[in-house]
């Protein structure tokens, strides 16, 4: 799939076995990239950069992108257990994250992560595991669409649900954040189509929710070591 630099504001993501290195990812990330918008691999480059002191670790950012610029591209990674996600904005900054259910449910992360009306959310539910990750892995998306991560406390944030609480988590949203850099209303959140065991969510900062096109993994299990 081809993505002309015209192309209505989406964002595409990919859900696979991650690579044996973290060098590896970035690889995943840069073939990504190059499918979606029609440019070489050799002519995409990727790096990260820290938000505070400008350091090659954090957020992957597109540094080139052959003779089509980087302008209005953002790009987020996540990884857990065997997988890696990946998403390639072009709606606006993009946040994706992925967890592992279990690795959610340890003790004491309702005590650093929510605040009362989400463990009133999960009380109804019965403290659903699948529940509480979804609500975690929205926070972490939303924190990583802004670049704030976890400098912000993530119990300022409140994540609500569009649909009934029991079985698979439904459609997640902000519900709010008094801090928000942007209004509440531009942060767009969805579940993920992940790996058994885990839970992903994608939050795009846009002025309309935007298109989510999900790849296929089976092409990129081989695509980086």
């Amino acid at each position: 799939m081809t993505v002309p630099a015209a192309s209505a504001p989406h964002v595409v993501v990919l859900v696979c076995e991650r690579a044996t290195t973290t060098a590896g990812d970035r690889m995943l990330l840069v073939g990504v990239v190059a499918e979606v918008t029609g440019v070489p691999r050799a002519e995409v480059v990727v790096s990260r950069r820290c938000a505070r002191c400008g350091g090659d670790h954090g957020r992957p950012v597109l540094v080139r992108c052959g003779e089509r610029g980087v302008e209005g591209i953002d790009l987020s990674l996540s990884r857990a257990g065997r997988s890696v996600a990946i998403a390639v904005s072009f709606a606006g900054p993009v946040g994706i994250d992925i967890e592992s259910v279990a690795a959610a449910s340890h003790a004491g992360l309702d005590d650093v992560a929510f605040g009362p009306p989400e463990r009133e959310r999960l009380a109804s539910a019965d403290g659903s595991p699948a529940l509480r990750t979804a609500m975690w892995t929205a926070k972490e998306a939303v924190l990583k669409a802004t670049g704030d991560g976890l400098r912000v406390d993530p119990r300022e944030l409140e994540v609500s649900f569009v649909g009934p609480m029991r079985g698979s988590p439904p459609r997640p949203a902000l519900a709010g954040w008094p801090g928000a850099p942007v209004p509440v209303g531009s942060f767009h959140l969805s579940a993920l189509d992940v790996a058994p065991g885990l839970v992903g969510t994608i939050a795009v900062i846009a002025p309309a929710r935007p298109d989510i096109r999900q790849l296929a993994p089976a092409a990129h299990q081989s695509a980086a070591p």
